[in-house]
């Protein structure tokens, strides 16, 4: 058989074999029912409703409150947490310029008089205590804004404005009241403050109680020599010192930026004085938020109890 011959009858095999094929599938998937598969002959589970007596054995509905694994967990957090459920007030709010992790809001604690600082995603704790503070327990800052600060406890979050403390009423003293008319001058080597703890963000003092009534009857006297001047980015400068002063030596230095007093922002001299003079005779704590050398630093200042 010649060559041509050969493919013509080869061509001729492959056209009867694709026209069988042809045929096959028509008739299976065309013209005859389509089979059922193994998945479509078992017909779904019925749900049965729930009885008075409860769901049967059956009941596959429960299934669908289960989460999607397949599927990104819903945000808890999405949903903001009254503002009464966060236990602090937000009385400021700073960062270190060009350094987003700085961040540090200041908050004041009505249930227990306290003044803490709130660090960027870090336990706010009581620096007296030296422990995270109940009521603010699993809370941490996580941003700030000139005029709020946002707070998350992984399963709420909160988002606070910035609010000023309001002043107390001006002290008044009576006669017998204790104040001291001769100004008697400070003597360091009379009292028994001291520097119980410092970090590169805190000092905390321990002020002797006469020392503390003092400065209540000569806060006047303490700020002379003093040297303050207003800062642009808000706050006072500490301009000059008097070298053994009760104010250099108890924490303040020169350059320090001044932002509050128990959370009242100082934007000039005179709000000092009127801090200073009403304030309270039986204050047990004063904190000075300052700028030092550009991270924020705290003075905390705690009365010392009776027989220390």
């Amino acid at each position: 058989m010649s060559p041509i011959k050969k493919f013509n009858a080869a061509l001729w095999g492959g056209n009867a074999l694709l026209l069988t094929a042809i045929t096959v599938f028509s008739l299976q998937f065309l013209i005859l029912p389509e089979p059922k598969s193994y998945l479509t002959d078992i017909e779904p589970p019925r749900v049965e409703p729930a009885s008075a007596q409860g769901r049967g054995l059956h009941d596959y509905g429960l299934l669908r409150n289960l989460p999607n694994p397949l599927r990104p967990p819903k945000n808890p957090s999405a949903n903001p947490v009254a503002v009464s459920d966060f236990h602090a007030k937000v009385i400021g709010a700073d960062r270190v310029a060009g350094d987003p992790n700085s961040a540090v809001a200041y908050l004041f604690v009505p249930t227990r008089n306290l003044y803490v600082n709130a660090y960027m995603d870090e336990p706010i704790r009581d620096p007296l205590e030296n422990r995270d503070v109940p009521e603010l327990a699993g809370w941490r800052l996580v941003g700030i804004t000139t005029t709020h600060a946002t707070f998350t406890s992984g399963q709420k979050e909160a988002t606070l404005p910035l609010q000023d403390l309001t002043l107390p009423p001006p002290a008044t003293q009576s006669a017998g009241s204790g104040a001291r008319a001769d100004h008697t001058p400070w003597d360091k080597s009379k009292y028994q403050s001291k520097l119980t703890r410092s970090t590169d963000q805190l000092e905390i003092w321990q002020i002797d109680r006469d020392e503390a009534a003092w400065l209540m009857d000569n806060w006047k006297d303490a700020l002379q020599g003093v040297t303050l001047s207003s800062y642009p980015q808000g706050g006072l400068k500490v301009d000059a010192l008097p070298g053994g002063g009760v104010a250099a030596e108890r924490g303040l230095r020169v350059n320090d930026v001044i932002r509050s007093i128990n959370g009242h922002r100082l934007d000039n001299v005179q709000k000092v004085e009127e801090i200073l003079r009403r304030m309270p005779r039986h204050q047990q704590s004063i904190q000075i938020m300052l700028d030092r050398a550009g991270r924020r630093y705290t003075l905390h200042y705690n009365l010392a109890r009776p027989g220390r």
